[in-house]
This record gives C-alpha cells, structure tokens and sequence, in this order.
C-alpha cells in the first residue's frame, strides 16, 4: 500500500501553490456521495470524477486523491486518500478519471466533504463540496 496517507491531518483553507490556470483550465472535480443523510454510524462512500481530463498528461498518473472534511473552525481535515505516485515509464500511464473513497461518520451533525486531486507535478484540482446530515440512532444518545 504505497503512498497510503495517515489521518488525521489539518490542512488550511488555500493550500499549496498556486495552481497553473492555463493547465487547469476546463479541468474540473465533481464529488458524489451515495448517502447524504442517515443515521450513525453512517458509512458513506464517495465518488469523485474528473472532468475535461486529457488522459494522455503524465501529471494524473495515479495523482493524489484525498476526502477532506470542513471543520466548523473553517480548517479542513484530510481523513482519507493517497499521496500521489507514478512509477511508470511514460509510455504505461494509467490514468483514471474517477475514484472513491469511503468513510465512516460515527457522531451526529452536519458535515461538509470535499475531494482533492494532487497530481504528481503538485497541482491540487478541489471539488464541490457535498453536505451530509447525520441523525442520532434510533434508541441511542
């Protein structure tokens, strides 16, 4: 499991460099979740696609995918994903444009999830944000 990325870490609101707009440009990340309301503990898989991507650019081969969690402190918090790794030869990319991601929300409340792209020359793609509203178990706390 190469490059697997421990949680929990807090990353600010504008991380790393600024991206390259003329690279960027057209590319988009759209994120999904399967659920966006139930009871907890609520595993919830969401799914990330990206957009205009040309599959040919080295940069996506097998970029960095991240779950961030906004925090009611306006932080952000990585709580799951994969620094990004390419140990092809250029002419064996594997490039794909979605992957998912599961987590486990175990306390009640209203939540905002994000996904992030990192692609291994460091650019960061960042997704819309998904609202997930988590109920108290029925006959618990």
């Amino acid at each position: 499991m190469a490059g697997l990325l421990l949680v929990p870490l807090l990353v600010t609101a504008a991380p790393g460099p600024e991206p390259d707009k003329k690279k960027d440009q057209g590319i988009k990340l759209h994120l999904k979740a399967d659920f966006q309301a139930g009871f907890a503990p609520l595993t919830i898989t969401f799914t990330g696609r990206i957009k205009n991507l040309n599959l040919k650019d080295p940069a996506f081969c097998h970029a960095g995918t991240f779950l961030i969690r906004k925090l009611i402190t306006d932080e952000f918090q990585i709580v799951a994903g994969e620094d990004p790794v390419c140990l092809h030869p250029p002419d064996k990319l594997d490039i794909s444009p979605t992957f998912s991601h599961t987590y486990t929300v175990h306390s009640s409340g209203s939540y905002e999830f994000f996904a992030m792209v990192v692609t291994t020359s460091g650019r960061r793609i960042t997704s819309n944000g998904v609202p997930v509203r988590v109920l108290s178990s029925p006959g618990g706390p």
